[in-house]
C-alpha cells in the first residue's frame, strides 16, 4: 500500500453491489432475462435456464444439479451462499476420505461451470431505456480519467456500467493497465495508469484468462514465482466450456487466494488506497453480505480523516445501520449520514 503523499486523492467513492444493476436494468413488462438477478434469485435464474442453442447451457445446468451436494435444492439458496456450502462439502467429504474420491465433483468442475453460466445469464442483461449506468457515468467520470477525482469499487461481475466507459476510454484505464484486449497480449505495461476508474474486485463477464491462470484464481493450483496472471478483455460475446477462454469470475471463497495473486492483490490494495482517500463514500446497492469476509475486512480496517459523508442507496433502511455498525468506530470521523431508497432515482437527483 501506498504512503497518503503517493494515494490519489478521491472525491466521490462509489461502492456498487447487485443492487445497482438491478434497479438499472429492471422492467415492468419487458422479458425478465434481460434483468441482472439479485443474488437471493441468482442459483433460481442459472436452474431454470432451458436453451437448445447453445446446448452447453442446459448441459451444464444439469451437471451442477446432479453434482449438488446440499440437501436443500440449489435453486432455494442465494449464489454466494450456495457456493459456499457446496466448497464446504467437497472439502469436507474429500477430508474424511482422503484415499477415496467420495465428493460427486470436485471445486474446480463446479466452480468452472458455474462461471459460465453467470457470463451467460448476465451478458443478456439490458439497460433501462432512460440508461441510468448511462446516466452514472457521464455524471461520475470525465473525459479525461487524468482529472477525475471519482472513483467505483464493485462486487459485481456484470458489464453494463462498464460498457459506457469503455466506449470511450481505454480498458488499461477502466480496469487496471496490466489488462489486455486479446489472448496473444503480455501482461506487461503498454499504458501507465495506477488509478483504475473501475475497480472490479471479484472479475467481470468479460475478462478472460486460461486454464492456468482460472485454476490459480480459484485457488486450486498453488501460486508460482511470478504473481500475475495473463488476463485480457473480450467485449465480444459470450465463452462456451468448449473454448480455451475462461472466465475470469472469483466468487467470495472460503479461502480466498486473491491476496497470492498479482491482478486480484493489486485491485483490492487499490480499492482500500481508496477508502482511505474518499471524502465522500455512496453505497449503492451493496448490503455486506455474510459470506464475504475479504469484503468485510476491508471496510472495516481502514482508516479516513478526509471522510465528510456516507450515502447509502438500497430499498432496505436496515443496510444503513449495518454500515453504520460498521463505521462508526474510532478511526472515523463523526460523518453526515444519508439514505436513499432508489438507485435509479438517486442518479437522476445527482
Amino acid at each position: 500500500m501506498k504512503s497518503n503523499r503517493k494515494r490519489l486523492p478521491v472525491n466521490r467513492l462509489f461502492i456498487l453491489g447487485a443492487g445497482a444493476s438491478f434497479s438499472a436494468t429492471e422492467r415492468v413488462s419487458s422479458n425478465s432475462r434481460h434483468v441482472i438477478p439479485l443474488d437471493k434469485d441468482f442459483c433460481k435464474t442459472i436452474c431454470d435456464l432451458q436453451y437448445d442453442r447453445p446446448s452447453w447451457v442446459s448441459e451444464s445446468v444439469q451437471w451442477i444439479n446432479k453434482h449438488w451436494c446440499d440437501r436443500k435444492p440449489m435453486n432455494s439458496h442465494g449464489l454466494e451462499e450456495a457456493i459456499s456450502k457446496q466448497l464446504g462439502h467437497i472439502d469436507f467429504l474429500n477430508a474424511v476420505h482422503p484415499h477415496r474420491h467420495i465428493a460427486s465433483a470436485d471445486s474446480y468442475d463446479f466452480l468452472r461451470r458455474l462461471s459460465y453460466l453467470i457470463v451467460f445469464v448476465l451478458k443478456k442483461a439490458k439497460e433501462r431505456t432512460n440508461a441510468p449506468y448511462g446516466m452514472f457515468s457521464s455524471k461520475v467520470f470525465s473525459n479525461d480519467p487524468a482529472t477525475s477525482e471519482n472513483r467505483v469499487i464493485t462486487f459485481n461481475y456484470d458489464d453494463v456500467l462498464d460498457r459506457h466507459l469503455l466506449r470511450r476510454l481505454p480498458v488499461q484505464k477502466v480496469y487496471f493497465d496490466r489488462m489486455g484486449t486479446d489472448s496473444n497480449e503480455s501482461y506487461r505495461r503498454t499504458i501507465n495508469f495506477d488509478a483504475p476508474l473501475l475497480i472490479k474486485l471479484h472479475g467481470s463477464v468479460n475478462w478472460r484468462c486460461g486454464k492456468t491462470e482460472f485454476s490459480r484464481a480459484i485457488g486450486e493450483t498453488a501460486s508460482v514465482d511470478d504473481p500475475y496472471i495473463h488476463v485480457w478483455c473480450d467485449k465480444k460475446g459470450v465463452p462456451s466450456p468448449s473454448d480455451n477462454a475462461y472466465p475470469l469470475i472469483v466468487p467470495p471463497l472460503p479461502a480466498k487466494p486473491l491476496s497470492q495473486i498479482g491482478i486480484f492483490k493489486y485491485l483490492w490494495t487499490k480499492a482500500y488506497e481508496y477508502l482511505f482517500e474518499a471524502k465522500e463514500i455512496i453505497v449503492c446497492g451493496y448490503s455486506l453480505p455474510e459470506f464475504d469476509q475479504f469484503a468485510k475486512s476491508l471496510f472495516a480496517n481502514f482508516s479516513n480523516k478526509r471522510l465528510s459523508k456516507i450515502t447509502v442507496v438500497d430499498p432496505d433502511p436496515q443496510v444503513l445501520k449495518k454500515w453504520q455498525q460498521l463505521l462508526k468506530r474510532e478511526n472515523v470521523p463523526d460523518v453526515e449520514w444519508v439514505w436513499a431508497d432508489d438507485f435509479t432515482k438517486f442518479v437522476n437527483k445527482m
